[in-house]
């Protein structure tokens, strides 16, 4: 994609403008280009205006602010601010530099700007990386301004004054209790990793795609488990479950705290997945106040899961790929439907509501740690039996909805309260399943 141009104060229609949770708040219009004088080029258009946390958040698009944004903006939770330009086909390509303005102070990045912008390559658009204190405020009042050397005038987005978007707290964390499974239902006790490097990993990959300020996890003492044999088949894995809810309930932890079982069935993901295999199981509550049925589980496997007949990577890091969606379905969120599920069938427990009936993750992703973005032509959400995946919109603004509520409840638990007897039924519970056809 192109830079920016660098220009002066622009025409174009603006006003207030308001949205959903972190809505924006607009004045004036930017991106607009102008005449060329005396040899000079017009400016390059300010066409797009995002900002990412894990999806795309367009802030403004084609010189208007969006009234309803598709996604909440964390409060806390870095971001990354991109502009996407487009310098008209009369260009040679040269430096063209953007300024964010922000009340903290301005940030500035310089592209060779040669064409339009891309989606797909950060290198043709600017990009601000916004720390969790700057993004930690009420609200967030910035200003864009491209400075060309070559251009009649500087373009801006909003013309005048600033735009504005307003951060929400989906609570300080998500808390997660690992329970390690000491299983010795095939003779040797078999025990997951779960190393301060190993857990570190898990928790770095549901912080990259949920929508929370931090992962706030613990390792519970390991839970003996002598049967029945977890099977890839999916024999054992509700009696398994079961013992996680049991334990949780026996625990009396806070009620938003997610209790998430790790397991490993065999010595070797092969050993146990050689041609396709349940890889996890969660219950799924009705409401964000079934607080017995926070409890997933998965295998532990922290590696590539491969077709043996191909060698072809189905999934690339077994472990987190479970706990991505077996976690998610602890808030509410049911299977995402995709076209060639790697299960071979669609999965139960379908959710009507889900938007890209492909099972796509609709609009971009993007991790702002790894600085990856996630093509929605290619990826699906972590709701589907597909691979590979990442999270979309639809399913990010739910888990912030459902952890919101959580956490902002969240009443303390009575010690003096009797546990009763475990609610994680059959009709409660999700698969996650992968097939090798």
């Amino acid at each position: 994609m192109a830079g920016a141009g660098g220009s002066q104060p622009t025409s174009g229609t603006g006003g207030a403008t308001t949205g959903s949770a972190g809505s924006s708040v607009t004045s004036g219009a930017g991106g607009s280009s102008s005449t060329t004088t005396g040899g000079m080029s017009a400016p390059a258009k300010i066409t797009t205006v995002a900002i990412y946390q894990g999806v795309q958040i367009n802030l403004m698009k084609d010189g208007q602010a969006v009234s309803k944004l598709n996604g909440p903006i964390v409060k806390n939770r870095p971001a990354m601010i991109r502009v996407w330009v487009d310098p008209g086909s009369a260009w040679a390509a040269h430096d063209v530099t953007a300024q964010l303005e922000l009340a903290a102070g301005a940030k500035s990045q310089t592209v060779n700007v040669k064409s339009a912008s891309v989606d797909g390559d950060l290198a043709t658009t600017f990009d601000f990386d916004l720390t969790a204190d700057e993004m930690n405020v009420d609200m967030l009042a910035y200003a864009v301004t491209l400075k060309d050397p070559q251009a009649t005038s500087d373009a801006r987005w909003p013309m005048t004054g600033t735009s504005s978007i307003a951060p929400k707290t989906s609570g300080a964390s998500i808390k997660i209790v690992y329970v390690p499974f000491n299983y010795t239902a095939g003779g040797s006790p078999l025990l997951p990793d779960t190393s301060a490097a190993a857990i570190q990993k898990l928790d770095d990959a549901l912080l990259a795609e949920y929508p929370t300020a931090k992962i706030e996890s613990t390792v519970h003492a390991p839970m003996d488990y002598p049967g029945p044999a977890i099977e890839a088949m999916g024999g054992g894995w509700q009696n398994a479950i079961i013992s996680v809810a049991t334990l949780r309930q026996m625990d009396r932890p806070a009620p938003n705290v997610y209790y998430y079982g790790l397991v490993a069935p065999n010595a070797t993901l092969m050993g146990y997945c050689p041609a396709g295999c349940v890889g996890g199981v969660a219950a799924v509550p009705m409401s964000p106040t079934a607080t017995t049925q926070f409890v997933a589980m998965g295998v532990s496997y922290a590696e590539a899961l491969k077709d043996p007949r191909t060698g072809q990577e189905k999934v690339d890091n077994m472990e987190v790929r479970v706990a991505l969606q077996e976690v998610a379905h602890t808030f509410g969120r049911l299977h995402a439907f995709c076209e060639i599920p790697d299960g071979g069938t669609p999965p139960m427990g379908l959710d009507p509501m889900y938007p890209y009936k492909t099972g796509s993750i609709g609009v971009w992703g993007y991790d702002v740690a790894a600085k990856k973005l996630y093509d929605p032509a290619k990826y699906d959400d972590i709701q589907s039996y597909c691979n590979p995946v990442w999270i979309s919109d639809y399913t990010y603004s739910a888990i912030f909805d459902w952890i919101s509520r959580v956490n902002a409840a969240a009443p303390v638990n009575d010690p003096s309260a009797r546990p009763t007897t475990t609610e994680v039924a059959a009709e409660d519970l999700n698969l996650r399943y992968v097939r090798f056809e």
